[in-house]
């Protein structure tokens, strides 16, 4: 592995390197399985769904003035949540699919 001579590109260690090669390959096994892909759609849509929703909430929120401009943009810069993040912040009164 060659090391970057730049500053401003980032430098991989070689346990990066491998992790990312063997996700790509893992990758390529679960496209090739079209039952699995079959759930994973189903799932994917699933939890655009959720995250569309969350979304909604907070606009209507932001509007009511309830969550700051400032908040709003810390919330759109976040990484994207998980299943038990989404599940934690979801409104206790909404229903469940």
């Amino acid at each position: 592995m060659e090391k970057s001579t730049s500053a401003k590109q980032k430098k991989y260690d070689e346990w990066e390197v491998k992790d990312a090669m063997h996700t790509m390959l893992r990758a390529g096994e679960i496209v090739k399985d079209k039952t699995l892909m079959g759930h994973v759609r189903k799932h994917a849509a699933e939890h655009a769904k959720k995250t569309h929703e969350v979304a909604e909430r907070a606009a209507h929120l932001a509007k009511a003035g309830k969550i700051s401009d400032k908040a709003m943009a810390k919330m759109s810069n976040k990484r994207v949540p998980t299943d038990k993040d989404e599940s934690a912040s979801l409104d206790k009164s909404a229903p469940i699919a």
